[in-house]
């Protein structure tokens, strides 16, 4: 039995008391009850109406050739039954965390795996004139890619120490921006209907990931290496996925804190549990519009 079926079990005869009154509880609710007592994730979603063919077939071929050192071809079993596995599949259907990794973007669910990024001249969020925008949808390798690729596309490269003729060095530590992407991507809320965010300012770069961190940790928790996984499986998959970065550990956050002390930047976390994100800000020092390189 899959997640939607337990749901429409439990919307048939269930109530949940909220406040003082009592109400049907909505799928939402429900899956985000169930997420915080620990008895599902997000990432092992049926999604209903999907098949291998939702799948790009050749950046599998690469993943499972990676992880078993073996070509597809010659494996005993079939692809649906390694996919089915390693959970990326259920029977027929895609799982999310088959189309988080995998998915290409021709499905209407890969919404739930986009980013939304805008860089805008000044330091208002309400402002209006803005650089450059883009919205990212696919897997997590175009998601990585894209997102570390338009961020680039903003920033100033800056001499930092070196001799007038180098090319300088990225105004912001390019592995804690990776750290911050891939961090988004892997532990964000999937039930949270949202995207990613990146949000370029003159004097900050905010990266805003949906949903606020699981009930029992907090902002000094993530900081000491703490972590509980919210998409385990992404996070047991990503690391043999080619060109992402992932090192895992539950030290991202640390390497953060440690990448911008080393460049002289300062770096904030925000659990905003009013508009239910989660938030990484990187702040810039910078005349009013630069030039971008």
């Amino acid at each position: 039995m899959d997640l939607n079926e337990v749901l429409e079990l439990i919307e048939l005869g269930e109530t949940s008391k909220v406040g003082a009154d009592k109400r049907k509880a909505g799928r939402e609710e429900l899956k985000r009850l169930l997420q915080e007592s620990g008895n599902v994730y997000a990432d092992e979603e049926v999604v209903r109406e999907t098949s291998i063919d939702d799948l790009n077939r050749i950046k599998i071929d690469k993943f499972l050739k990676r992880r078993f050192d073996e070509e597809i071809g010659s494996m005993e079993l079939s692809i649906n039954q390694v996919l089915n596995n390693m959970r990326l599949m259920s029977q027929e259907n895609c799982t999310l965390a088959g189309l988080i990794l995998f998915g290409d973007t021709v499905n209407p669910v890969m919404y739930r795996i986009s980013v939304k990024a805008v860089s805008w001249y000044g330091n208002d969020l309400a402002g209006i004139d803005y650089r450059d925008s883009e919205d990212i949808v696919g897997d997590v390798d175009t998601i990585y890619k894209e997102s570390m690729a338009f961020i680039k596309r903003q920033l100033r490269k800056v001499q930092g120490g070196q001799n007038f003729n180098t090319v300088g060095i990225l105004e912001l530590p390019e592995v804690a921006l990776q750290e911050a992407i891939i961090n988004a991507i892997v532990h964000r809320n999937y039930f949270v209907m949202s995207t990613i965010k990146i949000m370029v300012f003159d004097n900050r770069l905010e990266i805003v990931s949906p949903g606020v961190l699981p009930n029992t940790l907090s902002i000094a928790a993530i900081k000491s290496g703490v972590h509980l996984p919210r998409n385990p499986i992404v996070l047991s998959h990503i690391k043999d996925i080619a060109g992402i970065p992932f090192r895992g550990m539950g030290t991202g956050i640390a390497r953060i804190i440690s990448e911008c002390k080393n460049q002289n930047i300062k770096v904030e976390f925000i659990n905003d549990e009013l508009i239910n994100q989660f938030k990484v800000i990187f702040c810039r020092s910078l005349p009013p519009n630069p030039p971008l390189h």
